[in-house]
């Protein structure tokens, strides 16, 4: 200060020193309060990524739910749009036969009062003739007599062509109507994000409203359309759209419904809320029953897992028991209401999963399919999945299940099997159940040890979300 700096305005260091660490608290506050500021916007931040993930399982599953009771209305519409075709046909085939009958029935007695008539042409007896000859009888006039049907017009045909013709443009469009963004502020994240909300663009047309029409499937292709003609057939006499009979035994592969099933009078489109009630719900505790399983099998001491074995065991051979076939029915049985359970099925090349009847039979050769008491799915060689029909239905997978989920409605005559992991369904067939039905399991042939796995009957977990 006295020498180089002599005549400059100075300060002291350690003033100065104590200045500037005032100043750096202060600073150091406000970095405290922009990083709790970040700190906060980042937990904002991801709060609105779980909303957001939550919204997007809520809207998966209800477009599941939505598309698989649309896939059960377009299946309903096509068996009563079957059964109205057959009964015109039946219609038509009866009117044939009777105008066939009663010409085949004029063409012969034209041809005995033909025969009587000649032989008075070549008789000499006057007498007898008078006695024999009468007036033709009257006939009909059979140049009106014609048969004819709707279904000759190809009317039919070219309305469902149409119809779906223009369902599946709108469903090509669902996705951009869907995704559409619509700017809304979130503040939770400082900027705009596109929220899913379809916006529905009425028209009376079927199939013009995608969002409209996957509400509500009772507008499926076939349900009292516009476009069918709605006049009475005189033939069937009644109105062909209005029939309402119920389905025959119907069956359907791949419906995309997550192991759930909508309870009475609550169908998607009536109820902006549809109660829904997850088959987990009709859980049941299955174990196998020792009495009924084939000599190789090995079942374990708890009843929940079986192995088919190289060799036979030393068990009595009783009337329950099979005896030719590898496979066991569960102690359980049921005659009425809704039962679910779980079987792993990892590992296995090979296996038999479902139902059967309690009258089966269970010696010799059996024939499996629902006519001979047996309701269930197969796998075979790792990649063949099959329902055993006559002949059986083959179901092509694109997801190799590990968990498969048998429910059964005994009262509906429903067996339905589930891919549980992929949350889809793999099958349903709808039939009767005239008598008591068991669990039934098979884990086929070992086949030299590439399908020992066993099948394991597994806890079922109710689904996180409702």
């Amino acid at each position: 200060m006295e020498g180089e700096h002599h005549g400059h305005q100075v300060i002291p260091a350690k003033r100065e020193w104590l200045i500037k660490k005032s100043q750096l608290e202060i600073t150091e506050a406000e970095l405290r309060d922009m990083i709790t500021q970040r700190e906060k916007k980042v937990e904002d931040i991801r709060t609105s990524l779980e909303n957001i993930q939550v919204c997007a399982e809520h809207e998966t599953a209800g477009s599941m739910h939505v598309f698989s009771a649309l896939v059960s209305s377009v299946e309903r519409s096509q068996a009563e749009l079957l059964e109205v075709i057959e009964m015109s046909q039946r219609a038509a085939q009866h009117q044939g036969q009777t105008l066939i009958r009663d010409l085949e029935q004029e063409i012969s007695e034209l041809r005995k009062r033909s025969a009587t008539l000649t032989q008075l042409a070549q008789s000499d007896d006057y007498v007898l003739f008078f006695k024999t000859f009468s007036t033709p009888p009257q006939t009909r006039d059979w140049s009106d007599a014609v048969v004819t049907s709707d279904l000759t017009s190809g009317a039919v045909l070219l309305t469902v062509n149409q119809m779906v013709e223009r369902f599946r443009e709108e469903l090509k469009r669902l996705p951009e109507i869907c995704l559409r963004p619509q700017p809304q502020t979130d503040q939770s994240v400082g900027r705009y994000s596109p929220r899913l909300r379809p916006q529905p663009q009425p028209d009376q047309s079927v199939g013009r409203c995608s969002p409209s029409l996957l509400s509500q499937p009772n507008h499926a292709v076939g349900r009292n359309s516009p476009n069918l003609p709605s006049q009475p057939d005189q033939s069937l006499g009644r109105s062909s759209p209005s029939l309402r009979s119920p389905p025959p035994p119907e069956h359907s592969v791949g419906s995309p419904d997550w192991l759930s099933q909508p309870q009475p009078d609550q169908s998607v489109g009536r109820n902006p809320k549809p109660k829904v009630r997850r088959v987990q719900e009709y859980a049941v505790d299955i174990t196998l029953d020792p009495l009924t399983a084939h000599p190789r099998l090995l079942i374990s001491d708890d009843g929940k897992q079986v192995r088919c074995w190289d060799r036979y065991q030393p068990v009595a051979d009783g009337p329950e028991r099979f005896d030719r076939v590898v496979c066991v029915l569960g102690r359980q049985a049921f005659s009425s209401g809704r039962h679910y359970w779980e079987v792993e099925v990892g590992g296995k090349t090979d296996w038999d999963l479902g139902v059967a009847s309690h009258s089966i039979n269970r010696k010799g050769k059996i024939i499996v399919s629902p006519a001979h008491g047996y309701w269930f799915l197969s796998l075979r060689d790792k990649k063949d999945y099959a329902f055993r029909t006559e002949p059986s239905t083959a179901l092509g997978l694109n997801h190799k299940p590990n968990r498969i989920g048998v429910y059964i409605d005994c009262d509906k005559g429903q067996v339905s099997f589930y891919n549980v992991e992929a949350k889809m369904l793999i099958y349903t067939f709808t039939d009767s159940f005239s008598d008591v039905i068991h669990p039934f399991f098979s884990p086929c042939t070992n086949k030299s040890g590439r399908n020992e796995a066993p099948l394991i009957i597994c806890p079922v977990s109710m689904p996180l979300v409702d």
